[in-house]
């Protein structure tokens, strides 16, 4: 069950990428790999931010649905232009933030393998 100390332990773990999504500085590891790859850092900044926005933007206040869809749209925007299509929304139908007190229920392991199917791999 998560409790606010579960819940303190949790953020403080958050990735640097997290912190470059909310306005923070790029890791400096990441540019000359992304240049490798052809990707733009620019449009790998707008990801990242609005990935994070989609979570983070309304951790500390009221819920922002209409900022999390328009997040959520950059994202699948940007996906798509680089051949990534996003799974339809029938793989998380059993997965409702509404469950488990706000927290969603525990991801079973056949559910996760599910997920994992339906993202490509190189």
């Amino acid at each position: 069950m998560m409790t606010p100390e579960r819940f303190g332990e949790w953020e403080g773990k958050r990735t640097t990428l997290v912190d470059s999504g909310l306005g923070g500085a790029m890791p400096a590891d990441i540019e000359p790999s992304l240049r490798e790859k052809g990707i733009d850092t620019v449009e790998f900044r707008n990801l990242v931010e609005s990935t994070v926005e989609i979570i983070w933007g309304s951790f500390y206040g009221a819920s922002d649905t209409r900022g999390s869809l328009r997040d959520l749209d950059r994202v699948i925007s940007i996906c798509k232009r680089r051949g990534v299509e996003p799974p339809t929304l029938d793989t998380f139908a059993d997965s409702r933030f509404k469950d488990g007190h706000g927290w969603g229920e525990r991801v079973s392991k056949d559910q996760r393998d599910r997920w994992r199917a339906r993202v490509p791999r190189d």
